[in-house]
């Protein structure tokens, strides 16, 4: 399948996915108030989470919000590209090689594109993982940008797992219940207290993932266990 083709396929997914879910979120009108209140904002999520993130983000935030991702150069990251693209959102190159001259011109554009309006979007444990462990370079984009840091999770009462794929990639199947989870949220420029550092940063977001899905889990109830893996 061509690049095109498969992000065509995909774009169609989760469209399809939103339109037939129940969705549900909490913790929204926190990160709306920040935004009216002029704040920009980085929503931060696991890589798993990829395709839930982007299919729900313009129905959650309006048509008129932007948003930018960031997408490796390899096939995959040209297929998200392509998938992005489709549904409206800004896409910066990076390198396979979170080193490169390429990734680091990446970090640099996204940190301006957020100072200028966009909301940034970033997968902590991509793009290749391990699996839900938080890397630094996105607390490290949000603390530049001086950001807002919004830990989102996604959880269904119903769940499809990729296991194919090192993330288990979550797909929400017809009919099922969709719980965005955001917050609770991480201010790198806090007014009364002292900035917290990039690794400070880095396990805050890490736990809200972790304890975010947990909490997400349970206001589902316990039809959460109808997952299932192909």
């Amino acid at each position: 399948m061509t690049i095109t083709l498969a992000g065509v396929a995909l774009r169609t997914l989760a469209r399809s996915m939103i339109a037939m879910a129940r969705v549900r979120a909490v913790g929204l009108d926190d990160v709306l108030r920040v935004k009216a209140a002029g704040r920009r904002i980085l929503l931060v999520s696991w890589h798993g989470y990829d395709l839930c993130n982007l299919a729900v983000y313009p129905g959650l935030y309006g048509r008129e919000s932007r948003a930018v991702i960031m997408a490796p150069m390899t096939w995959e990251g040209r297929v998200m590209e392509q998938l992005a693209t489709g549904l409206g959102y800004d896409v910066i190159p990076i390198g396979a090689d979170p080193s490169s001259p390429v990734s680091a011109r990446g970090v640099v554009e996204m940190v301006s594109k957020i100072k200028d309006g966009c909301d940034g979007m970033i997968a902590v444990d991509g793009p290749a993982g391990p699996p839900e462990e938080a890397k630094l370079g996105a607390a490290v984009i949000a603390k530049r940008a001086a950001a807002i840091v919004v830990p989102t999770v996604v959880a269904g009462s119903r769940e499809v797992r990729i296991r194919s794929r090192w993330d288990e990639h979550l797909l929400i199947p017809p009919g099922a219940r969709m719980l965005m989870h955001f917050g609770p949220l991480i201010d790198t420029r806090p007014e009364s207290d002292a900035a917290p550092s990039p690794e400070e940063i880095r396990e805050r977001i890490e736990t809200a993932l972790r304890e975010g899905a947990v909490r997400a889990r349970a206001m589902l109830g316990p039809t959460t266990a109808a997952t299932t893996r192909v």
